[in-house]
């Protein structure tokens, strides 16, 4: 009897032995630049990720740069020494500067670019494989990642979610403001930790593609030729643009024509919103973003933006006008950013103001503090009424109204 077991034995090893050689005969020319370890681990258990996702776990190519393949060029004209990540064309800059300097020398990069943001295992392989190539002896740089004001909570200075994170063992050391900004490849290969933002590194841009000519592009394009982009105006206190003693006559925006945001109002590409529920400028981020698709705090680009807003505040609570706007100095850096990521192109603020520059004191800004109509900033950790907006293009349904 156990002779026969011993030659079902060797029949079945005989038939795995013959299995994997074919499969090495029909597989090994696409895989003559991995390693033998890889093609075995194919062979015996497939190519799929059997690993459960966790906080700080990476897989793909962290510890075997020699054979993992570069992403592809990025076939935008004008950008063909940026590779392409997902939606993003990206470039690695062996540059060292702070994060905010990096931002800002990625917004004159391209239209629309920001430091990069990650949102897939897949895209946070890419990225480590870029540098690996370009740069193999300094592996550290920043990501486009950063702490909301000591909360604990991140955001990407492209405004994109918060979907994906892929820590170093031990971090991110939050709660406090000595270390806020986001990096890759301190201690674990493949790995981001949260440093000093006033520390250098080189840093990676990335810009979206389909976004690069987009209608409005064109003029954003000659902008960036002429001047750069990132902040086009010059911060000026108590610079003031438009009509800002508008009465109870003014018009009102009209209503957002968005299948399930018809309480919402239009206000160019925007559908926005009023919530007289006071938050915390960070929670307030947040609540907008859990209410539409793509939603932020909301941006003011023009004169006729800004007065629309003020025009729904006097609406539903004359009694108390300010509100948060979207806008936070990045750092105490003097330097003001939107949540959303769009550019600072416009700025109307109030007398004196922004007096809290260079400081923690006062981050964030407000409408409607002194003098109507105009920005204030104020500490992050007040809570005022905020408006929300989202562009309306990206939760149109069919059958919706088209927003001119």
């Amino acid at each position: 009897m156990y002779i026969y077991i011993y030659i079902y034995i060797y029949i079945y090893i005989y038939i795995y032995i013959c299995y994997v050689v074919i499969l090495l005969i029909v597989l090994l020319p696409q895989f003559k630049s991995r390693s033998t370890s890889f093609l075995l681990m194919t062979l015996l258990f497939g190519s799929g990720n059997f690993l459960t996702m966790e906080k700080g776990f990476v897989a793909g190519c962290t510890n075997d740069s020699e054979w993992c393949p570069m992403p592809e060029p990025c076939n935008v004209f004008g950008f063909t020494d940026w590779y392409k990540v997902g939606k993003h064309c990206v470039k690695y800059f062996n540059k060292l500067l702070n994060f905010t300097d990096a931002e800002f020398s990625c917004r004159k990069t391209a239209p629309g670019a920001h430091l990069v943001s990650v949102h897939s295992e897949e895209h946070n392989d890419y990225l480590l494989r870029i540098v690996k190539k370009l740069n193999p002896n300094d592996l550290r740089f920043w990501l486009g990642g950063f702490e909301f004001f000591e909360t604990g909570k991140f955001s990407w200075t492209d405004g994109s979610f918060w979907d994906f994170q892929i820590w170093t063992r031990g971090e991110p050391s939050i709660y406090t403001s000595a270390e806020e900004c986001v990096e890759m490849n301190w201690k674990e290969i493949g790995r981001w930790n949260d440093d000093d933002c006033y520390a250098k590194k080189n840093y990676m841009c990335a810009f979206k593609r389909n976004g690069i000519f987009k209608s409005g592009s064109i003029s954003l394009l000659l902008m960036m030729l002429l001047f750069g982009s990132g902040n086009f105006l010059t911060m000026k206190k108590g610079f003031a643009a438009g009509r800002t003693n508008v009465t109870e006559s003014c018009a009102m925006p009209k209503s957002c024509k968005v299948y399930g945001f018809t309480d919402w109002y239009k206000a160019g590409r925007y559908c926005v919103k009023y919530f007289n529920s006071p938050l915390n400028f960070t929670d307030a981020e947040l609540k907008c973003r859990a209410t539409a698709p793509g939603a932020h705090l909301v941006s003011v680009h023009s004169k006729k933006h800004n007065d629309y807003l003020l025009c729904m505040v006097q609406k539903f609570n004359p009694n108390n006008l300010r509100f948060w706007l979207g806008a936070f100095e990045l750092f105490k850096s003097g330097v003001f950013l939107w949540t959303d990521g769009s550019f600072w192109d416009f700025q109307i603020w109030t007398s004196g103001e922004p007096n809290h520059m260079y400081t923690s004191t006062e981050d964030c800004v407000e409408m409607n503090w002194k003098e109507t109509g105009k920005w204030n900033d104020d500490s992050c950790h007040v809570k005022k009424n905020y408006i929300c907006a989202f562009k309306w293009d990206t939760v149109l349904k069919p059958g919706s109204e088209k927003m001119e």
